[in-house]
C-alpha cells in the first residue's frame, strides 16, 4: 500500500492530479488513518529540496543522529523506521491543513464508520 501511494503521488496513474489524489485516498483506506495527501505534500518537498535540513523530512533530525549512533540504536531505528518516516515530517515541518487533507479525512472516516457498521 505504501509503495502504491508513493508511485501515485508521482502522478503515475492518471494525467490529472486530482484523479491520482482520489486513487491514493482509496488505496490507503485499509490503513485506517488518512495519510495520502500529507505524504504527497511532504514527499514532493523531499524531491524539490532533497537533502536540505529542515525542509527535506527524509533527512534525520539532529536528535536522531545523536540517539542512534550505537549498534543498538541503529538496530532500533532500522526496525522502527516506518514510524520515524511517518512521524518525522510532522515534527520537522508543519503543513497547512488544506481542502485535500479535509477530503482525505472525510473519505477515510466515512470508510471506517461504514466498515465498523457493516463488518463490526
Amino acid at each position: 500500500i505504501f509503495l502504491a501511494v508513493h508511485g501515485v503521488s508521482h502522478m503515475h496513474a492518471f494525467r490529472k492530479p486530482f484523479h491520482n489524489d482520489l486513487l491514493n485516498m482509496v488505496t490507503q483506506l485499509p490503513l485506517v488513518l488518512p495519510y495520502a495527501m500529507a505524504f504527497k505534500d511532504y514527499h514532493m518537498d523531499h524531491h524539490r529540496f532533497q537533502g536540505w535540513d529542515g525542509i527535506d523530512t527524509d533527512v534525520p533530525t539532529a536528535l536522531e543522529t545523536r540517539l542512534f549512533q550505537s549498534t543498538a540504536g541503529k538496530l532500533f531505528f532500522a526496525t522502527n523506521q516506518i514510524l520515524f518516516y511517518a512521524v518525522r515530517p510532522m515534527v520537522v515541518v508543519q503543513k497547512k491543513f488544506t481542502s485535500m487533507y479535509l477530503l482525505n479525512w472525510t473519505i477515510q472516516l466515512t470508510f471506517n464508520y461504514l466498515w465498523y457498521t457493516v463488518v463490526g
